[in-house]
């Protein structure tokens, strides 16, 4: 089969432009936003419950939730309104130090999340999109 360079370029405008759609998809999302019907709850119990089963990874979830439940004295001080001014410089620092840790983890989840797990939902989004792009 001989594909043109011009149909490459087709195709690598088309992925271009698909993972720009997703790209906003994720901003979407952590924004609490809807992105092609899925809401950072569905990403969130994705996070929590499968791909903890599927990857071996959900000790990222489970220790992320543990440092925030840490940083906002919920154990310590049930009840009491967190203030994030009455937390130590090295407080701040702990925490910053395991989000970072965890981080790579919770942006490899959205990605499954969005290019693997809902890749036909998102898919069918990125065809509406550019339908209404065209009919604009």
């Amino acid at each position: 089969m001989n594909l043109s360079y011009d149909h490459l370029d087709v195709q690598d405008a088309y992925q271009a432009e698909l993972d720009n759609f997703i790209e906003g998809g994720k901003k979407r999302i952590l924004k609490n936003q809807e992105f092609c019907g899925l809401s950072f709850q569905d990403f969130n119990t994705f996070w929590f419950a499968e791909y903890k089963q599927v990857n071996k990874e959900g000790e990222c979830a489970d220790g992320l939730s543990k440092t925030n439940c840490d940083m906002l004295k919920v154990a310590e001080k049930p009840g009491e309104k967190f203030d994030i001014e009455s937390l130590s410089k090295s407080e701040i620092a702990d925490f910053n130090y395991l989000f970072n840790m965890y981080k790579a983890s919770f942006v490899d989840a959205l990605d499954d999340f969005l290019k693997v797990h809902n890749r036909h939902r998102v898919i069918q989004g990125f065809q509406l999109y550019l339908e209404n792009k065209q009919a604009a």
